[in-house]
């Protein structure tokens, strides 16, 4: 390679232009695929495509419902609303404004009004035996009576409605026929006084340009009230505008902190700006290669930008400090002929050590992974042909000045004079990594994947959810339960009523609201007997009270429907299909959101240990629970790959295990310092973050790879000829890194201190630990 290599430098040298062209035409081609990148904020995307959880939530509809759905709280009345609404409804994507409990609740409890009464409480049919008695019947008429008397007109038109008075009585009823929920035809209003508005659109929220549309729609029907919007598109909105400012916030963070850190490192205006523009292009590069052949990427995608601009840049800067070195003795074709011969296959070592650490995800479960270990391995690829391809023509006309040795190498290598100092320092990080490694396997890593992480603790659309859930009084978005369709009907009503009566559970909705339990069949079979010609006696008592009848007959025929109406008929969306297997689908509200895993476990098992361990969940807060598996698979297979790759690599390029294995100690020694580090403060993994520890793998064996590969040329100190370098790579990742910690976003945020904190360890491993190592073998030239 080192040949090959030298020759391109010689080609390079003679016709500059040539080189400079290739790299603008690979720019004119990435900007033409730029456009076509798209991010997607979809957390399902962290999900393999067969997760039994989303197929079932999906064959539920509760995914597609939730992500086309947005929810108002308004600070006004039903009265103000009106006009707004019918606006709201005519407009361009609005599929449905809801604004009615029975909206909400779906369409069974619009279905239970046809016949409520056959699912009252046993008592109240004892209740109502006791109102149907000549006696009872006499005094509702003389109100009614008396009603007319002092407003003639809306008197009347109650007593058409409602000549004995049971309107009341039966809507109270009917409200606990109903699985505790309100009014169907009233407005949903809150306890609070703000009405709660549901708006459906007719797409995806993820299809970002119309969750705008659509939003801008509502704000503008809106105008001028004072209101709170969460749901899929506000969530949707929300989540685009963070991953931009992220994006913009993380990219420009980390370019002036490593611009800044190479200005103080050089006392130089122009090498900075050499080493950076580059890693700028190959970034370019990269961001057009996804437009081009990748999916929309996820969340996690918008680190790349730092991550690829702390890397990228390392190739600049191993290669311009062998260059200063060599040119101060040489001319500038010669010393690039050098350096491209000498650091170009340590440099295309690292990269393809790093690329494999990337490439190690590509095989994961989660979709979002596989986009994301792509492109950063792309982007490696492709920083290191920028670095060949722009170095050569940018160093031509500079003049490096000899580098000082920065005050951490140069405190490092005061340490190596003292031998019993570095050996003790050596001692110590060895003895902590031993105890990090044996907490990490007594005690193991943490895994947190609970979504709600994605945000910011003070997002508003978590205030809102909040807000929402207190004022209902249970949580909006429903477990969804399936149960065997052996199970009787009669008794999972039951059993769901005790829950409700002791508070376990909110509210519920499915085929259980359709059918009586065995008392209440039981209780209105007795009454219908006792009471078949109760329409005779109430059309007697009225003609005894002098009314004409004919009148009142359309009222007491539909009084008459309630009480001996059949059942309404199941609906088709009760059943569910399940692997051949068919199931009651049922929704249960709990109090609050199960978001914490205690309570989704109990919830959990209390609802088996009642009907049975085959019952299946579709729990929209159980998602966490599900990505735990995955991601553990994920890490395990990503650390495993990555870890053969490079070592394989490692023995292919320094073909010496001896020097394989010392290139690889300092690594080893820092994941047992970064990892026990963690158990012990008890930071968690998570589905942001968790992809720093394969990647550090690759990241962190780069310094020993050129340090190892230094001192076999037997040219002095590896420390004082390489040192440098691996400062200011460790440093510049360091610092690109670090700025993804002031991401909006709690994952990227994390995953920038895993790996700003892991880098930082590897700096220390490497120059402390490795040159006490190297001491104590004879140098071998390859």
């Amino acid at each position: 390679m080192g040949s090959f290599l030298a020759r391109l430098a010689a080609w390079q040298t003679r016709r500059p232009w040539a080189s400079a062209s290739i790299g603008l035409a690979l720019s004119l081609a990435a900007l033409w695929g730029l456009p076509k990148l798209s991010l997607d904020p979809d957390f399902r995307s962290f999900f393999p495509s067969d997760n039994p959880t989303l197929q079932r939530l999906e064959s539920a509809g509760a995914s597609d419902e939730s992500a086309r759905s947005l929810l108002l709280l308004i600070e006004a009345s039903p009265e103000e609303l009106e006009n707004r609404l019918q606006t709201l409804q005519r407009s361009p994507g609005v599929e449905a404004v809801h604004k009615q409990w029975k909206d909400l609740a779906g369409p069974e409890l619009e279905a239970l009004t046809e016949t409520p009464l056959s699912l009252i409480p046993v008592q109240a049919w004892k209740d109502l035996d006791v109102r149907l008695q000549d006696a009872a019947l006499d005094r509702a008429i003389e109100q009614t009576k008396t009603r007319m008397a002092l407003d003639p007109l809306a008197g009347k038109r109650l007593a058409l409605e409602d000549p004995l008075g049971l309107r009341w009585f039966l809507e109270d009823y009917r409200n606990q026929s109903a699985g505790a929920w309100p009014d169907p035809e009233a407005w949903m209003t809150l306890p609070s006084g703000r009405s709660m508005i549901r708006v459906l659109g007719q797409k995806s929220a993820y299809d970002l340009a119309f969750s705008e549309a659509i939003l801008a729609q509502v704000e503008s029907a809106m105008d001028g009230l004072e209101f709170q919007i969460t749901g899929g598109y506000a969530a949707a909105r929300s989540d685009s505008q963070r991953m931009r400012s992220d994006l913009q916030t993380t990219l420009s963070g980390s370019l002036s902190l490593v611009f800044l850190f190479l200005f103080l490192s050089t006392r130089s205006l122009w090498l900075p700006i050499l080493w950076v523009v580059p890693t700028l292009f190959a970034l370019l590069w990269t961001l057009g290669f996804a437009g081009f052949s990748l999916p929309p990427l996820s969340p996690l995608a918008i680190s790349a930008a730092a991550v690829l601009l702390g890397l990228g840049v390392d190739f600049a800067i191993h290669y311009g400090s062998r260059y200063g070195k060599e040119r101060q003795q040489l001319n500038h074709a010669q010393a690039v002929q050098i350096t491209h011969r000498s650091t170009g296959p340590v440099l295309f070592a690292g990269m393809l050590t790093t690329a494999c650490a990337f490439l190690s995800l590509l095989g994961a479960s989660m979709p979002a992974l596989r986009s994301f270990s792509a492109l950063l391995a792309a982007g490696m690829v492709l920083c290191l042909i920028s670095t060949f391809c722009w170095l050569p023509v940018f160093l031509a006309p500079v003049t490096p000045k000899k580098p000082r040795i920065g005050w951490v190498v140069s405190g490092f290598q005061r340490l190596r004079r003292r031998p019993q100092w570095a050996r003790a320092l050596a001692a110590t990080l060895l003895i902590a990594a031993s105890a990090g490694w044996g907490l990490v396997w007594y005690s193991g890593l943490e895994l947190d994947c609970d979504p709600r992480r994605m945000r910011p603790a003070e997002d508003p659309l978590l205030q809102s959810q909040s807000q929402l859930e207190t004022e209902l009084g249970m949580a909006p978005m429903p477990v969804t339960i399936w149960l065997a369709k052996e199970q009787p009907l009669p008794k999972i009503r039951q059993q769901l009523e005790t829950w409700q009566a002791e508070g376990w559970i909110a509210a519920s909705r499915g085929p259980h609201w359709f059918v009586p339990s065995e008392a209440q069949a039981k209780a209105m079979e007795d009454f219908q007997n006792r009471n078949r010609n109760w329409q005779s006696r109430a059309v007697q008592r009225l003609q005894a009270h002098g009314f004409q009848t004919d009148p009142f007959l359309p009222a007491l025929d539909r009084i008459q429907q309630q009480f001996f109406g059949r059942p309404a008929a199941l609906l088709p969306t009760h059943l569910q299909t399940w692997q051949g297997k068919d199931y009651w689908q049922l929704e249960l509200h709990p109090r609050q959101g199960l978001w914490e895993k205690a309570e989704r476990r109990e919830f959990h098992r209390r609802v088996q240990a009642t009907f049975g361990p085959e019952t299946l969940f579709a729990n929209p807060y159980g998602l966490a629970d599900q990505l735990e598996p995955i991601l553990e698979r994920d890490l395990f297979r990503g650390i495993l790959w990555a870890a053969v790759a490079v070592v394989l690599w490692l023995l292919i390029f320094l073909r010496n295990i001896r020097d394989a294995v010392l290139a690889l100690s300092p690594v080893a020694v820092a994941y047992g310092l970064l990892l026990g580090g963690m158990v012990w403060l008890q930071q968690p993994l998570t589905p942001g973050n968790f992809v720093a520890l394969p990647f550090l793998l690759g990241l962190g064996v780069d310094d020993g790879i050129h340090m190892v590969a230094r001192y076999r040329e037997g040219r002095g100190d590896p420390l004082e000829t390489t040192g440098l370098a691996i400062w200011r790579t460790s440093a510049t990742t360091f610092l690109a890194f670090g700025s993804l910690v002031f991401a909006q976003s709690p994952q990227l945020s994390s995953l920038g201190w895993l790996l700003a904190v892991g880098i930082a360890v590897c700096l220390i491993t490497s120059l402390g630990l490795l040159p006490t190592f190297l001491e104590t073998h004879p140098k071998k030239n390859p």
